[in-house]
């Protein structure tokens, strides 16, 4: 049981998510409206991505992961974005493979 330290913390702790969540919903909203064939993707690891065909000539960075931690010889995933005011915008179709981890 939380006592009224406790609660006034996770208080907190909710207006800072309760916070981001709008702010997140903000700029969703300004890229859907700048982007009206944006979609969501969303990762086998539940990773929620934003993307349109519209940047596909424009991406300047990319994020990479492995299809898995554990296998020697899994994909490597590439997923390109732009990013602004901290909100990344993904080319579309991602992700593409790009080869697979080293092997020795």
């Amino acid at each position: 049981m939380l006592g009224r330290e406790g609660l006034i913390v996770w208080l907190e702790e909710r207006d800072r998510q309760h916070y981001q969540d709008i702010e997140q919903n903000r700029k969703i909203r300004e890229a859907l409206t700048r982007y009206p064939d944006l979609k969501q993707n969303t990762s086998r690891w539940r990773d929620i991505r934003y993307c349109t065909p519209a940047l596909n000539g424009s991406v300047t960075d990319c994020e990479i992961k492995h299809a898995c931690g554990c296998c020697p010889d899994s994909l490597i995933y590439v997923w390109p974005y732009v990013e602004n005011d901290g909100f990344r915008l993904y080319a579309h179709p991602t992700p593409f493979t790009v080869g697979n981890k080293y092997i020795d």
